[in-house]
């Protein structure tokens, strides 16, 4: 199975654990495996400059769940994940002290084509609450939970403006203590595709595994911090063949179960945020 790097090769992928052979141990990054059975944990953590350039991501945490294939999923496994993904939302709150007081849920992504819908999925499942506090203060302190907007702003060629232009002049109306970005990512390997979580806290650069140049969605742009959530939703066909022609390079693939992947992952994350921190029904 092919299955090369970021540095120019065919096969890319967005997973932290995919690039640069993360798992061998190198310098620079800290690499921890967790497998507690239904889920595994693989959680990198980049320290220095030197794993920034061997990794090719920016200094931070990055932590992918894999699960069994989200199509396949029951619905009592389900309601574990949303826990598992609950779980590791807050400890990612906790550990980086971010305030989750006024929170920005961000849904990247074309609601239109299925394998980039998971942004906007979840987005429609987040319970939004921000309002209530305006309209009846009271009421809203007797519900105990945080500040709440959603929004999917779409991708650029619809609606003519970059999703960090959007997100900027939102953040700075509403002044959130922190941003959940959510969107579609890209996998080197069949068995990550539709089967896979991804958390960091370095923010996200919308669209940049199918080679489009957009700025980042991260604590330098916004000013305040940013946790990503993606989903491997489409694979890279060079990984899928050991002889990949011209023709096969640059062509991404997504599986036929493709619609109860997306819907399964974009509920269970938004799901997960309303369990985490608004209001769960």
């Amino acid at each position: 199975m092919r299955k090369e790097g970021f540095d120019g090769s065919r096969a890319y992928s967005d997973l932290a654990a995919e690039r640069g052979r993360a798992t061998e141990g190198i310098r620079g990054v800290e690499f921890l495996r967790e497998d507690k059975g239904e889920f595994v944990w693989e959680k990198i953590r980049i320290t220095d400059s030197e794993g920034e350039r061997a990794i090719g991501r920016p200094i931070g945490r990055y932590h992918a769940l894999h699960t069994e294939r989200l199509c396949d999923m029951s619905a009592d496994a389900k309601e574990r994940l949303i826990l598992e993904l609950c779980r590791e939302i807050t400890d990612f709150f906790t550990y980086g002290e971010i305030s989750d007081k006024r929170i920005l849920v961000v849904g990247l992504g074309n609601p239109r084509l299925t394998p980039d819908s998971v942004g906007p999925r979840a987005v429609e499942r987040v319970n939004p609450t921000m309002q209530i506090r305006v309209a009846e203060p009271e009421y809203f302190e007797g519900l105990c939970c945080s500040e709440i907007a959603a929004i999917a702003p779409d991708v650029s060629a619809e609606c003519g403006i970059d999703s960090l232009t959007l997100v900027r002049c939102l953040s700075r109306e509403i002044s959130p203590s922190a941003l959940i970005c959510i969107d579609s990512i890209l996998t080197s390997s069949p068995e990550r595709l539709g089967a896979t979580f991804q958390f960091s806290d370095t923010g996200i650069v919308p669209g940049s595994g199918i080679g489009r140049r957009a700025s980042a969605i991260d604590r330098k742009t916004l000013g305040v911090p940013v946790i990503a959530i993606g989903v491997p939703t489409v694979i890279d066909a060079a990984a899928l063949t050991e002889n990949a022609s011209d023709a096969v390079s640059g062509m991404l693939v997504s599986p036929r179960e493709i619609d109860a992947i997306a819907s399964t992952a974009g509920s269970a994350i938004g799901d997960a945020i309303n369990l985490a921190f608004g209001l769960h029904f």
